[in-house]
């Protein structure tokens, strides 16, 4: 053979499958020992950008035979094949030793176009290090020198890297120059096109061109997808992502981040994956996850420093203190701005450094001082005159700026300029933001209505948005990161105080309140983390996903002995274990649904009328509000609506509410209530029942007087109150009312829509787990099981979770009698312990029960976490997502014997000697509560159990 090969691909396969020697003499053999091996290590150059685990091994195999044979020209083209694939891995330096030891090898030799092949590979390390000046110099001799010798598809590899280091260089207008010429020069070269169109669209998107950069990221994906070029198409996702983040489009990137994620991941590449996390991180404070985007940045930081990508860990700190700064922790972020200008100044990155500007004028805004942050933006303005992008961040905060100056017809100017950027470019979430704060100077300057129009805009933006997003969590966390906007509109309607206003207000409420929740329960929205994974990596996922819910559960059961009344404590670093595998079990579960589809958009909430109908036939229907730091009230009866302003502000709430709890606290330890001392527990308890009457009922009760049910829809702290236990000096609410509640008046009524069944003939289960801390729970399972006619009744080691949900799943009425678990910082965990292992609120997401009631007759049971968005998460959401249509659940630790008590009169109340119900299950709780109330007057004891939901 003489000359390349006819199939160097084939050669390289072969040469692999051999020993050493034998390569060495299958080579010599076939004759010019040049002309094969550069054939061969042409193809051994491309792996870097298709598989770098395919590239590790056929660059080692290759620089060894390049070595034996004595090749120069193939010795310098491994070298500087391998300087490629460092770089891909992100051994800059590494990868810059390599090209430029390439480089002189080949000069000396005479080996011209390996010399500038190697100069042209020492361009990214060059760039990635932050020396701009010596990649472009590198790259425009390798170029001449290639097109002198007339290398024009080289010439054109040379000017991709040129266009590259262009953009880098915060000059995108030249690098489109440049890939000009390489498209012209590698026309007939498919392998690169992917390449070019990647980095084409990199620089579209820094001069605002979207909609031409998502065409150039899909023309690439697709291209390389078919060719099987996996590294280069986990680059076009991961840029397919940030696309879509920056114009909002939170659920095509969190997607592609994920897609992007799993192919890095799978190529062992770690300084494009520490790039795209640091991405990431940028997609969930946008989504309002602030806390876990500041874990995700100070995870990439450190490897993007260790990498030496300078410009990329210098967007990272730029990240992290607009992180801190929106969490109100300015006084942090001064070194990082210092050090990202640091950074930006060395590369010349006068872009970059106005965003840095910019941050220190939010800064500025943050400390009141709306002088100097104008000055600072006006300055950073020019710098970004042909940035649309940043243009219209620049508006936004100009508009505040202004505000805080009480400019107000420069706000309105600034923001109404930066509002035309934003819709020409489709930023979603900056034109909720500026339509916001345009109201604001609207509303400041008397012109309320169009305030009024601006808010219900952003209103509808964001819920465009969140009724993409994959999973409830996230829906949860981008209503919560906008809610001022809804409760800004809410305030402004009602300022009206007309009946069309007041049914507006009503429904942009109810558009902030368990949204998700009832998005869950109407199937909106799918929880799909049980469901077939899609690949490999997901199969990995979920395998990680088990392990770590097995091991939170046994960290739970070492607390399964822990008596009730505290003594024995956790051991050692074990609340620190548990917080570690929740967070580790949080991030793989929203990694799962990043790449799930929706159910729907989301479920509408209830309208107006639909409510005011609801609330007929002797009850009224309590909606709390928090405006701000307004607490209010719509009160619905008759058909008709009321409200109710400024009952108190949120401050006094929670401390109305954590006051009342520690007198509960107080009643429910060991030895609380002796006799001398019992009366004085319930005097304290009453004063403040009366005080979180005084503030929550008493400026409504003249539209209570006549009703005989209330059902109360809490907000925020609200959840916490026992509200038929509140006292008026006179009487507790429960001796004058029946009360239940439901987290929004939306699931309300679907509930209320939901068929029923019939409860006399539908399926019965009780079940419990007894022990020493709560040994009545054997006789409340026999007792309720024979009251009920249970057809199923489950004690201690027969409660498994697995009986338990497969005879509770199609059941009309379930008791569950077991010790409850409820932790406030991590309460997706919450649960009820059966006999093998705990029954978490993480099980119930992914159950269909049809129950018309379940009991929860154990500790805690309806407590919940409040989330963004009035987002109960507790064992009640657990639940309701399963399907479930009513529920009787604790507020705190309840006592053994009268939860039995109270239990046993309940049912037998509510059903006939037949087993049918002969009244509303509301009723039949207050009687037995206040039978219970006759024989002990402490609330702590008649007062922990509320019914949810249908009632």
């Amino acid at each position: 053979m003489t000359g390349p090969p006819a199939n160097p691909e084939a050669l390289l396969s072969d040469l692999l499958g051999l020993a050493p020697e034998a390569r060495v003499d299958r080579i010599r053999a076939a004759g010019a020992i040049d002309d094969i091996m550069l054939a061969v290590g042409e193809v051994v150059a491309q792996l870097a950008s298709i598989d770098l685990d395919r590239a590790r091994v056929a660059n080692t195999m290759y620089d060894d035979l390049a070595t034996a044979l004595g090749s120069t020209a193939a010795q310098a083209r491994s070298r500087w094949s391998r300087a490629r694939m460092c770089a891909n891995e992100g051994r800059f330096t590494d990868a810059l030793d390599l090209a430029r030891e390439a480089t002189t090898l080949a000069e000396r030799h005479g080996h011209d176009i390996e010399a500038a092949r190697a100069r042209v590979a020492s361009m990214q390390p060059l760039g990635e290090l932050g020396r701009l000046d010596e990649a472009l110099d590198a790259g425009r001799v390798a170029s001449d020198r290639l097109l002198a010798l007339g290398e024009r598809r080289l010439g054109g590899l040379a000017a991709i890297n040129l266009g590259i280091v262009s953009n880098r260089a915060d000059r995108p207008e030249e690098a489109l120059e440049h890939f000009d010429r390489a498209e012209a020069a590698l026309r007939d070269h498919p392998e690169w096109i992917g390449n070019l169109w990647i980095n084409r669209g990199e620089v579209l998107v820094v001069l605002g061109r979207y909609r031409e950069a998502e065409t150039a990221y899909r023309t690439a994906l697709d291209h390389l997808d078919a060719r099987g070029e996996s590294w280069l198409g986990a680059l076009a996702e991961g840029n397919l992502a940030e696309l879509a983040m920056r114009q909002g489009r939170l659920h095509e990137a969190l997607y592609h981040f994920e897609r992007a994620r799993r192919r890095f991941e799978a190529q062992s590449a770690p300084a494009p994956l520490a790039r795209l996390l640091a991405e990431q991180a940028e997609a969930k404070a946008m989504l309002g996850l602030s806390a876990e985007a500041l874990r995700d940045n100070a995870a990439a930081l450190p490897q993007l420093d260790a990498n030496g990508q300078v410009q990329d860990a210098g967007r990272a700190r730029l990240e992290r203190a607009r992180l801190l700064l929106h969490l109100r922790r300015p006084d942090e972020i001064g070194t990082l701005l210092d050090d990202a200008a640091a950074a930006f100044t060395t590369l010349g990155h006068s872009t970059s450094l106005a965003r840095v500007r910019l941050l220190e004028a939010e800064r500025r805004l943050l400390a009141d001082d709306g002088a100097g942050a104008m000055a600072i933006i006006t300055e950073a303005q020019r710098t970004l005159i042909a940035r649309p992008v940043e243009q219209a961040y620049a508006a936004l905060l100009a508009g505040r700026a202004s505000l805080a100056q009480g400019d107000l017809d420069g706000a309105i100017v600034a923001t109404t300029a930066g509002l035309e950027a934003a819709r020409e470019l489709g930023l979603a979430t900056f034109i909720a933001d500026l339509l916001a704060a345009r109201a604001d100077a609207h509303r400041r300057r008397g012109d309320v209505s169009a305030a009024r129009t601006d808010l219900g805009e952003a209103i509808a933006h964001v819920e465009r948005i969140r009724g993409t997003l994959q999973a409830d969590r996230f829906r949860s966390a981008y209503l919560g990161h906008h809610l001022p906007i809804y409760e800004t509109l809410v305030a402004l309607l009602l300022d009206r105080a007309t009946h069309d206003a007041i049914a507006e207000a009503f429904a942009v409420a109810e558009q902030a309140r368990s949204r998700s929740l009832l998005d869950l329960v109407r199937r909106a929205i799918d929880y799909a983390l049980d469901a077939a994974p899609a690949d490999e990596r997901e199969r990995e996922l979920h395998d990680e996903m088990r392990a770590l819910r097995g091991e939170i559960n046994a960290l739970y059961s070492e607390l399964d002995d822990r008596p009730e009344d505290g003594t024995r404590r956790p051991r050692a670093g074990w609340s620190v274990a548990v917080a570690d595998r929740e967070r580790r079990l949080q991030a793989i579960e929203s990694r799962i649904s990043a790449t799930r589809g929706v159910a729907g958009l989301y479920a509408p909430p209830v309208t107006h009328a639909r409510a005011c109908d609801l609330a007929r036939d002797g009850t009224a229907i309590l909606a709390y509000f928090s405006a701000g730091d307004e607490l209010l009230a719509f009160v619905l009866r008759d058909g008709g609506s009321r409200v109710y302003r400024r009952l108190a502000s949120l401050p006094e709430v929670r401390d109305c509410v954590a006051r009342l709890h520690f007198q509960i606290t107080r009643a429910l330890r060991p030895g609380a209530m002796p006799a001398w001392k019992a009366a004085r527990l319930l005097d304290d308890q009453r004063a403040e029942l009366e005080r979180a009457e005084a503030l929550l009922l008493r400026p409504l009760r003249a539209d209570l007087s006549d009703v005989r049910r209330l059902i109360v829809i809490p907000h925020g702290p609200l959840h916490l109150v026992p509200m038929p236990a509140l006292h008026d000096g006179q009487g507790y609410l429960v001796e004058s009312h029946e009360v239940c509640s439901a987290p929004s008046v939306s699931l309300l009524a679907h509930l209320q829509e939901l068929d029923e069944g019939d409860e006399a003939t539908a399926h019965r289960v009780v079940a419990g787990v007894a022990d020493d801390a709560a040994p009545e729970i054997a006789d409340e399972v026999r007792t309720i099981g024979r009251r009920l006619d249970a057809d199923t009744i489950l004690l201690n080691d027969d409660a498994t979770v697995d009986a338990v949900v497969g005879a509770a799943a199609s059941a009309g009425i379930v008791h569950l009698a077991c010790h409850g678990r409820f932790d406030p910082n991590l309460p997706l965990d919450s649960g009820i312990r059966l006999a093998d292992r705990w029954l978490t609120v993480r099980d119930l997401y992914a159950m269909r029960w049809t129950a018309s009631l379940v009991t929860l007759s154990g500790c805690e049971t309806g407590r919940g976490t409040v989330h963004g968005g009035d987002e109960l998460v507790g064992m009640q959401r657990g639940f309701f997502a399963a399907g479930v249509r009513s529920l009787l659940v604790s507020l705190w630790r309840v006592d053994d014997a009268s939860t039995r008590t109270l239990m046993d009169r309940f049912y037998d109340t509510w059903l006939g000697a037949d087993g049918r119900p002969r009244m509303d299950k509301a009723t039949a709780l207050r009687r037995a509560q206040l039978d219970l109330l006759s024989e002990h007057r402490h609330p702590a004891a008649w007062a922990p159990f509320i019914l949810v939901g249908r009632s």
